[in-house]
């Protein structure tokens, strides 16, 4: 796994982040903009984190409303990446339920995307929903 410069800064993607609408597949600030639950941590991780070629999975299933497929990829995909026993980081990785997933933004506080929302949406660890729904927290390349 190599590491490219990062081409945006953390406010700089939070921005972008908000601002794009849900697509399933997406993968994509530009034209056509727009990301799903994954696609939104695979920016990050290209984007910001700067590596080259990080994992995406979109090749792998018809769409991100199939959840069987999506929860598939996404439990196999954790059972290889480090789960984090300390606090998480911009860029780990939290698995929602059995077939959604978000990307941490700091120690607390994640960004998640939804078919009915027109862009991210930040949530916290803490609240008593989320830490219901928190199925773990991984990072990629540790």
């Amino acid at each position: 796994m190599s590491k490219i410069q990062g081409r945006l800064t953390p406010l700089e993607f939070a921005f972008k982040a908000i601002e794009t609408p849900f697509l399933s597949k997406g993968r994509s600030f530009e034209d056509p903009a727009g990301v799903d639950c994954f696609g939104l941590w695979y920016l990050a991780a290209s984007r910001v984190l700067g590596y080259v070629d990080p994992p995406e999975f979109s090749d792998r299933y018809d769409d991100a409303s199939n959840w069987r497929e999506v929860a598939a990829i996404v439990y196999e995909q954790v059972s290889i990446w480090t789960p984090v026993l300390g606090l998480p980081k911009f860029g780990d990785l939290i698995v929602l339920g059995k077939a959604h997933v978000g990307l941490m933004i700091d120690s607390y506080q994640f960004y998640e995307i939804r078919p009915e929302w027109n862009g991210a949406k930040r949530g916290s660890i803490k609240s008593p929903l989320n830490a219901q729904r928190n199925q773990g927290i991984y990072r990629y390349g540790d």
